[in-house]
């Protein structure tokens, strides 16, 4: 998104907060059906179980084992996912040239 001249941490629908790149929470939202389904798959499938995750701090961490296998399937299910983010990017700038256009000749 740099590469773009966009600011990762400044959306337009998730707000301002430190640490967290809102634009890029933003792109994912439409995403986000999908790979809820994904995840939903890995457990079903057994891919990910229960063991693979430990209590740590207050909060449930995926384990070592299940991170290796989390994100080899990750590879895998992501190809054309990010092919989909980055038609979005690019929607998105053209939208933002056209209104900076439009304004620049009012």
């Amino acid at each position: 998104m740099l590469a773009a001249g966009l600011d990762p941490y400044v959306g337009f629908f998730h707000d301002l907060s430190h640490g967290r790149e809102s634009l890029a929470s933003d792109l994912i939202e439409p995403l986000r059906p999908r790979v809820d389904r994904w995840v939903w798959q890995l457990f079903r499938s057994e891919s990910l179980t229960g063991a693979h995750f430990h209590e740590e701090q207050g909060g449930v961490r995926l384990g070592k084992a299940g991170r290796s296998i989390f994100y080899a399937c990750y590879e895998g299910w992501a190809g054309p996912h990010r092919r989909a983010l980055a038609r979005g990017v690019r929607r998105l700038i053209r939208v933002l040239d056209e209104r900076n256009r439009e304004e620049a000749d009012r």
